[in-house]
């Protein structure tokens, strides 16, 4: 195991007030979230520790006492994770993007899922980049996590481990094939690594799945 194995092996193990980092964080209205219908373990969690501010996703707890997110069941894939009478919290979305879902806590279930208005698809990308992306299909109701409290701690502990991977000096012009090879080598390793913890954590989570939020997040190239 080398350093940065060993650093990352720490944040993904240590203690979650060790890693949770106050600069970054979002806290919810505490008054209003104890008004929402879940778990009390997941309430407590993120009343405690909240979420990190921009990573993995754009935080932005809803005010409301009540559920605000509306799924669309638009299909078998989404119909095996919820039900049209069903309702969640949401949390804000996962990426800055216009594309990017909405976080949404499922009412009194705690589980925390991707909510879209339609599936997502090749029509709703640039003209340009259709061809490209002409086998995008996302539902409009996907998987992030098995609980409220699981996304809390993969949250903060991703976010340390990404400030790690990042500070991993890459190649430079001068650098030989190999070294380029070596270093991509050691990022996939790191990235394993992390995604291997994240599994531990959230057995429900998939995360070499290319379809998976958070192996998405974890592979992404801005990694």
């Amino acid at each position: 195991m080398d350093e940065v194995e060993a650093r990352l092996t720490e944040v993904m193990t240590a203690s979650l007030e060790s890693v949770v980092d106050v600069e970054h964080q979002v806290l919810p209205p505490a008054r209003v979230v104890r008004e929402w219908r879940l778990p009390e373990g997941d309430l407590s969690a993120l009343v405690r520790w909240g979420l990190p501010r921009g990573e993995p996703g754009e935080f932005d707890f809803q005010v409301e006492s009540e559920p605000v997110l509306v799924p669309n069941v638009s299909g078998p894939r989404e119909s095996r994770l919820i039900t049209p009478e069903d309702r969640l919290y949401s949390l804000g979305r996962w990426g800055s993007s216009d594309l990017a879902p909405y976080i949404g806590a499922v009412e009194n279930d705690g589980r925390i899922l991707a909510i879209r208005d339609k599936p997502l698809t090749a029509q709703d990308v640039h003209p340009d980049l259709r061809e490209h992306y002409r086998d995008l299909y996302r539902p409009s109701v996907d998987l992030i996590n098995s609980s409220m409290a699981r996304l809390v701690e993969i949250s903060w502990r991703w976010l340390a481990a990404r400030d790690i991977v990042l500070s991993v000096d890459e190649p430079t012009a001068r650098s030989s094939a190999e070294a380029v090879v070596e270093y991509f080598d050691r990022i996939g390793a790191y990235q394993r690594l992390i995604l291997d913890h994240i599994e531990r954590i959230d057995d429900q989570v998939r995360a070499d799945d290319p379809e998976s939020y958070w192996g998405q997040t974890v592979t992404d190239p801005g990694c």
